[in-house]
Order: C-alpha cells, then structure tokens, then sequence
C-alpha cells in the first residue's frame, strides 16, 4: 500500500532534518578539530576597549583607567593594554594621544605608563591578566610630529621619542618589580627609523636584561597602499631589528604580506576595531600572538567560550 501524501511529506520532512542534524553535527566537528587550543594575549586597543566602543575616548586616562577596571568572572577582561604616543614637533612634547587633531593638548606620555603602574601595584593578590601569566604593554610610536602624516621626524626627534618611550619601560618595570607582576613591554610603529632608534637607545639592552620585564618590537600593517601610505614594504624593516610580530587587521592583510611575514619568522598579531564573523574566522584560521580589540568584554566572552 502507499503511503499517503502526508505520511510521504512527514517522511521526507523528517530526512531533511536528520540531514540538517548531521551537517550541523559534522559542522561542528570541523571547527572544533581545526580551532586551536591556543589563547591568544588579548591587548586593549588605544586604551580604550570598555563598550560600545567610542572611537573620541582612544588614549585617554579616563578610558585607560575605566579599560583596566574591566572584570569578567572575577578576572582582568584584557591580558594588556595598547598605549598610542607622539613626539610633537610644535610642543616639544611627548603626549599620549591617538592623533594630534584633537589630542595635542594631551597629556605627557609617562601619565599613562603612571596609571598603568600605578593599577599594577594596586592588585596585591588579585590577577592581573584575563588568561596569561604576563601582563603586556604595546606603545605604538607615532610615526609623525604634526597634524600631516608628511611630517617626519627628525634624527633628533627620533631620538626624543626613542628615549620618551624608554621612560614609561623604566616606570612600568617599576611597578612590575614592585607588584611582582611579570611584564612585557611590546614597542609597535608603522615606521622602521622609529623601531630602530628604539634599539640604538643606550638604555635599550639594560631593560631587556631585566628579568621583569621582556622587551620586543612589532611592525604594523593597515590599510594597503594605494588607499594610505602608512604601511611599510616589509622590506624596508632591517633584518637585524629584534622584530617578533606583525600587528595586522585581518581584512586588509594580503596573502603576500602574510606569508612573507611567516618566512621571517614573525609571528602574526591582530589589531580590530569591531568583531564580525571573519574577525572570529582569521583568529581560528591563523592563531595570532595577540588580538587587540576595542571590545574587551565581547573577545574576552569569545575565547573563554572557544576555550572550552
């Protein structure tokens, strides 16, 4: 006998989804064979990752010290803290601020590693990191001295800011060696003249022979050329700079780029602004070193989740 029309739907209604049932299981499968075990250190980005983002906060003390106090489940959110400084040439100063348009009247770059140092040495027995066991500082040296990104610095210049840069290390290393919080200290630029007088700063060698504190260099990527001039041929980084990382956005990072960063022997770092479904996708894909975000709270809930 037959069945009827709607025995025969019910029937094929009940295949579609045991099919659906074991694509979503084989699914699931996959990303739990290809997603790696391995955390990366999750760094705020410009200060600032406390949400919803709000762009006009970037590396200001009230955003640092409000990105610091985030918790999640009685630990950091963040396992660091992203700090952006100029050199300006009007001024003479070195300010901490994202950009020279709204932030000149900023404040003196050694405040932010004060704050910093200052949250370190208020954590007694508490943690100071989301996962690791480091807690991690990047000062993104500024790759110029006025309101254009044409304005170089000088070799004077260079070295102020080299030496500015410097400064917050030895407060920061303060405050490790004061807390007993392990730290790294991860100096970051689109320009290689900058990581370069970082290196050739006479007081370079003596804090990476601390042993509180390790110290390393990062080159950035952002928007490929034609569209902005920022990013550097990789080329252009001398092979003896003490490089560990390219900091990258995961949507702009060409293949190129991507592979010759691997045959250097970097490792790869991502920097975002908001999380979407490739940002997850390029961090399972590629496993970064670190993952600097403005959204502390919603990375930190990610990875605890992927962790699992």
């Amino acid at each position: 006998m037959r069945p009827s029309k709607n025995s025969a739907m019910s029937t094929t209604a009940e295949r579609i989804c045991k099919l659906l049932a074991l694509g979503m299981l084989w699914s699931s499968v996959v990303m739990t064979g290809c997603a790696s075990e391995s955390q990366p250190a999750l760094i705020c980005h410009n200060s600032n990752c406390v949400e919803p983002p709000d762009p006009h906060a970037d590396d200001t003390l009230d955003a640092l010290t409000a990105s610091l106090a985030l918790e999640l489940d009685g630990r950091p959110a963040v396992d660091g803290i992203e700090t952006d400084i100029f050199w300006s040439g009007e001024s003479k100063r070195c300010i901490f601020a994202h950009d020279l348009e709204t932030g000149a009247d900023g404040p003196d770059a050694i405040e932010a590693a004060n704050t910093i140092g200052k949250w370190l040495e208020g954590r007694g027995t508490k943690p100071a990191t989301r996962a690791a066991g480091t807690f991690t500082v990047f000062i993104e040296l500024k790759g110029h001295v006025g309101l254009s990104k044409a304005d170089k610095h000088t070799p004077e210049q260079r070295a102020s800011h080299a030496s500015c840069a410097l400064d917050m290390v030895a407060r920061l290393a303060a405050a490790s060696e004061a807390s007993g919080v392990p730290l790294a200290v991860r100096f970051t630029s689109f320009d290689p003249d900058l990581l370069q007088a970082l290196v050739d700063e006479p007081r370079w060698t003596k804090k990476t022979a601390k042993g509180e504190v390790s110290v390393a260099l990062g080159v950035i990527l952002g928007i490929p050329p034609p569209l902005d001039g920022q990013s550097k041929p990789l080329s252009a980084f001398s092979a003896d700079l003490p490089i560990d990382f390219a900091l990258c956005h995961p949507h702009w990072l060409r293949d190129g780029n991507r592979v010759a960063i691997r045959s250097r022997g970097w490792r790869l770092a991502w920097w975002m602004f908001s999380a979407v479904a490739e940002t997850y996708d390029a961090i399972d894909r590629y496993e970064p070193a670190y993952v600097v975000t403005s959204e502390g709270e919603t990375l930190a809930r990610w990875l605890a989740a992927r962790a699992q």
